[in-house]
């Protein structure tokens, strides 16, 4: 790299250095920066969970201190903007890719203290105090909070309350599911959830005028010890807990937020006895109320299933909002409640548009893109229409000796139904619609010097949530053919030469069952949780078992319509974990896929296979371009006798850790590492690629590199740049090249810089 450019980039950072490690000279004369706080223990062999303390108590501390990606660059750029105005790019680049000091004030320190000392009494460390040293360094605070405590409360024994009328025995009956458990530590938010938990409890067995205050508790700590008990304690309300049950139900299916609550519209169509909806037009069939809206009329209330009639109508997708009102009436035996529901429709139809660009310098440039729409009421039932058009482009460059272009495009189109298609009734009680699918779609592939590959599929099948943590989806039904069109004479030579490429390519048929099941225990407020995505596909059992019985021919692969049947299992597990900091995360993911051919099949369908690389995956190589095992193509060859240089296989490992942290407002940085490979079961009669239990560690492509995401939290546009740190070596294996890293060098950069440019994040 040229010196003049080096000497000039050094001038801009120290500027950048210089300024914003100046920023206090914009300070008024009385203000301080708060820069730092800081948690001690006087005796940290009494705290239980120091770390986790610790982060919590620096969550309680205000203000935060400025944040930058270069020192205070936050804050240099709203000290350099001034504007009065309350919009426009002036006041975006000042408050939004700025940030406003956070400034030192005694009474502040004070009220962290109060609020931290609070927070410590609420986790059972009921004797605490806290003592604070602030340092003050060229106008920046640091402040430092020494805690000194005997330890933390453990609870001794739980006490319910005593009476024997519903309440009492509805509260006696599930005491295995409390919030309280002896020998756990005291902590305010599960007596706080314990009294939710029974008021839910109530609610959900014809009381819902039950409230949480009805319930209250006494603790008495134990002398000498740290353990305390607890007994609760329940107050009857003067008229007591009464018991309802469902009366009749409106529906106001195109009600206006802004109405002023007039109930009465032109058209009221009552749907069964204790269902009218009330209209001016029509956006769902009637019909579809009845199986949204739980509970008859007479049936006991229930608060769970009241929640889940509402949240089925909004998981409908075509009303913005849903609200119900009840009124009661006293004068039956047991007391009932009308139900009023109050529906604001909002867009039926979407578009939307996707691109993804891949580039490594110098020698590969792809770009993917995808528009679809979609309408969430095509036949006023709820039905859901997609459709979408997708399509790929690649240009590959090699040594000069011609572009290989490659290209695909595939349509597809669904519909959903929100119920079960199935031959019996079913009304579905959780908080979720489940859906009936039926999918439908073509794919293309074209490689200008290989092949053309056609697929057709469809499949029919369920979705739903078993809960807001489990979700499945299984499609008893499913139907791709895969077709090779069209083949260059390179490329026969290639599968003549290659039995096993040769077998991946036949004409195929795939029918089976699919299964995909997703897991993630992710709160709003929650610091540290999981993601699985498990898949399962078994494929060609039921169809070449039928084929058997009705084939006369044992001695070759059964086929239907001339086109052999693929007979497979092949499975794919995707587990995330993620550690959610101030304003900073660590992610790691691991992904395993494995997929077995037997009995009708030999060797896995080519479009079946599994491949690593490109924008979401390991981000140092190209897609499908590394493996299977320790197989390198030869690029020291001519346009006409190119190897094939799909790499793709029967196993997969991938493992990727990245982290992010705020550069700017809405930009974020990122460094990330990726690992992986993908590998053989089947015999080679070259034996390359194999996977060996005892070798495979030593075959695992090593990327890194850094990105930047701007997240607008609706939209996220990713760009990483990353490049190879260990990479098979032509007749040298897998070897580690960071002392070859030379960014400097165009040469380096043309060999291993890849750019991913993307929307949404990789994981």
């Amino acid at each position: 790299m040229n010196n003049k450019y080096i000497v000039f980039g050094i001038l801009i950072l120290s500027l950048l250095f210089t300024s914003a490690c100046n920023v206090t000279k914009y300070l008024a004369e009385d203000e301080l920066l708060y820069a730092e706080t800081k948690i001690k223990y006087a005796s940290p062999e009494k705290i239980t969970d120091k770390k986790t303390l610790r982060n919590d108590l620096e969550d309680i501390a205000q203000p935060t201190p400025n944040t930058g990606f270069l020192f205070n660059t936050r804050l240099w750029i709203y000290y350099q903007i001034n504007t009065k105005k309350e919009k426009g790019f002036k006041h975006w680049l000042k408050y939004k890719l700025g940030e406003e000091p956070a400034l030192y004030s005694d009474t502040g320190i004070q009220r962290n203290r109060l609020q931290m000392r609070k927070y410590l009494r609420d986790n059972g460390y009921f004797d605490n105090e806290i003592e604070i040293d602030t340092t003050l360094s060229k106008k920046r605070v640091k402040a430092t909070y020494t805690l000194t405590s005997r330890g933390q409360y453990q609870i001794d024994s739980v006490g319910f309350p005593a009476t024997n009328n519903t309440i009492g025995r509805l509260i006696k009956s599930t005491t295995n599911r409390s919030f309280l458990k002896p020998n756990t530590p005291y902590q305010k938010i599960n007596l706080d959830n314990e009294r939710l938990r029974i008021q839910d409890l109530a609610q959900r067995n014809g009381f819902p005028n039950f409230r949480e205050d009805y319930l209250y508790y006494f603790a008495d700590t134990i002398p000498g010890t740290l353990r305390m008990n607890i007994l609760m304690k329940y107050k009857e309300p003067e008229n007591g807990a009464k018991l309802y049950e469902i009366g009749d139900t409106y529906v106001f299916p195109n009600y206006n937020i802004t109405d002023d609550g007039d109930r009465i519209f032109d058209d009221t169509l009552r749907v069964e006895p204790d269902i009218s909806v009330i209209q001016n037009y029509e956006i769902l069939k009637p019909k579809t109320f009845d199986r949204l809206i739980l509970q008859d009329k007479g049936e006991t209330y229930n608060k769970r299933k009241q929640d889940a009639t509402v949240s089925h109508l909004l998981d409908l997708g075509i009303f913005k909002f849903a609200n119900s009102e009840y009124v009661t009436d006293t004068t039956t035996t047991p007391a009932s409640l009308d139900r009023y529901l109050y529906l604001t429709p909002g867009k039926a139809e979407q578009f939307s548009l996707q691109v993804e660009v891949n580039n490594r310098t110098g020698s590969y440039l792809g770009t993917e893109g995808s528009i679809g729409y979609k309408h969430k009421n095509l036949f006023r039932g709820g039905e859901l229409f997609e459709i979408r058009l997708s399509g790929g482009i690649e240009n590959q460059l090699i040594n000069n000796a011609g572009i290989v272009n490659t290209a695909d495009i595939s349509l597809e189109g669904s519909i959903s139904f929100p119920y079960f298609v199935l031959p019996f009734k079913y009304q579905h009680q959780g908080f979720y619609i489940p859906r009936t699918r039926l999918q439908v779609g073509i794919d293309y592939e074209w490689r200008t010097s290989f092949f053309n590959i056609n697929t057709e599929n469809i499949k029919f099948g369920y979705e739903w949530k078993e809960n807001a943590e489990k979700q499945h989806q299984v499609f008893p039904f499913t139907v791709r053919r895969v077709a090779l069109t069209r083949t260059t004479a390179a490329f026969d030579s290639l599968l003549t030469l290659n039995p096993r490429l040769n077998a991946s390519f036949q004409n195929v048929l795939i029918n089976g069952l699919e299964y995909n099941y997703v897991y993630t225990n992710q709160k709003q407020t929650q610091r540290q949780y999981w993601f699985f995505r498990g898949e399962l596909d078994v494929m060609g059992n039921a169809l070449t078992g039928l084929l058997s019985v009705i084939n006369e021919q044992d001695d070759q692969p059964y086929s239907l319509w001339n086109t052999p049947v693929a007979q497979f299992i092949k499975v794919q597990t995707d587990l995330r974990r993620y550690w959610n900091f101030k304003r900073k995360s660590l992610i790691s993911r691991l992904v395993l896929g494995a997929g077995f051919a037997y009995g009708n099949s030999d060797i896995l369908p080519y479009v079946e296979q599994f491949f690593v690389g490109g924008a979401n995956s390991l981000r140092a190589f190209p897609l499908r371009g590394l493996g299977p095992g320790t197989f390198l193509p030869d690029a020291n060859t001519t346009d006409s006798d190119v190897p094939f240089f799909d790499q793709t296989g029967d196993l997969k490992l991938e493992f990727q850790l990245e982290y992010r942290f705020p550069v700017f407002s809405y930009l974020k940085g990122a460094v990330f590492t990726d690992i992986g490979n993908v590998w053989l079961f089947n015999d080679s009669e070259t034996n390359v690629g194999q996977f060996d239990p005892n070798t495979f560690i030593q075959e695992l492509g090593v990327g890194t590199g850094v990105g930047l995401r701007l997240d607008l939290e609706f939209f996220v546009l990713r760009l990483d740049a990353a490049f190879p740190i260990r990479k098979p070596i032509l007749n040298e294996g897998f070897q580690w090249t960071i002392d070859e890293i030379n960014v400097g060098s165009k040469d380096w950069r043309q060999e291993n810089l890849i750019w991913n440019l993307a929307i949404g994040y990789p994981f």
